[in-house]
């Protein structure tokens, strides 16, 4: 739980609750301040420490507690102390942060929790980063690209290996439909990909889009992933009206084998799948 504050030093400030869960009810043991926004979507916990993504005017930075809360790293000024600080997107996965700024990824080694540092960025050639997912060794994201000599607008899926920190390299993109769209409001890397064969390098990514052209469709797309990139299998959902897509509140929880799609804007007139 988090509640957001301005301190006399003019920064925001964020208060980290936490909960015995052990029990039958809840119970309060204590909280802790930390500088900034928060990236809920990309923490993530390893090896006994929370990794908490974060935002504000001092640019995207990384606070890492222990399980007692206390501050064990801190790193601010990623990617340059910006007015407009809001990373695209940030996603967290074992010893590596990665922070999307602007059309660069920026790479965080945190595997010493009390010394994370950058170690390496990667040109997105202006590209306009909407979602990151981490899996062991691959960066997968969804981009807006915008091609005027194709007359093409629409997502673009990209993949890269990130196994190096220090050199990353493209492994594969895709272009989806023109007009395609981001349908999803927040996301969680777990939730969507499939668990990584330790065998092939190979993972499988469920991802769910829009397409708002004259014929406005919701579409759920399965992609492969590893030494390249591949389409496996595509259906497009049935709804109950496309005379408005509206995509800011939709999330998509993965239960088992079953995707879920739910809106979060309650009592809008948002539509419905």
């Amino acid at each position: 739980q988090t509640v957001l504050w301005y301190g006399n030093d003019g920064r925001a400030h964020l208060e980290i609750e936490r909960y015995d869960i052990t029990g039958k009810l809840p119970v309060y043991i204590g909280k802790t301040s930390v500088h900034g926004w928060m990236c809920s979507s990309a923490i993530s916990e390893y090896n006994g420490y929370l990794r908490i993504p974060t935002y504000e005017d001092y640019g995207a930075g990384l606070i890492i507690l222990d399980k007692e809360l206390n501050v064990i790293g801190e790193l601010y000024g990623i990617g340059g102390n910006q007015q407009d600080p809001l990373p695209h997107d940030v996603a967290t996965y074992k010893n590596i942060a990665v922070f999307g700024r602007d059309s660069t990824w920026w790479t965080v080694d945190i595997s010493d929790p009390a010394s994370p540092k950058v170690t390496g960025s990667a040109d997105g050639k202006g590209n306009n980063y909407h979602t990151v997912f981490l899996d062991d060794g691959y960066l997968l994201t969804s981009v807006f690209y915008r091609d005027y000599a194709s007359d093409y607008a629409g997502l673009k899926l990209e993949t890269y290996d990130i196994s190096d920190e220090m050199n990353i390299k493209k492994t594969g993109e895709m272009l989806l439909e023109n007009e395609s769209r981001q349908f999803i409001y927040m996301l969680s890397p777990g939730l969507y990909q499939e668990t990584t064969s330790e065998t092939s390098g190979s993972g499988t990514l469920v991802m769910p889009y829009v397409v708002a052209d004259d014929n406005p469709r919701y579409v759920l797309a399965m992609f492969s992933y590893g030494e390249e990139l591949t389409l496996t299998a595509k259906q497009e959902l049935v709804h109950t009206s496309a005379s408005e897509i509206k995509t800011s509140k939709w999330q998509m929880v993965r239960i088992g084998d079953g995707i879920h799609l739910v809106n979060l804007a309650m009592g809008t007139k948002e539509t419905d799948i």
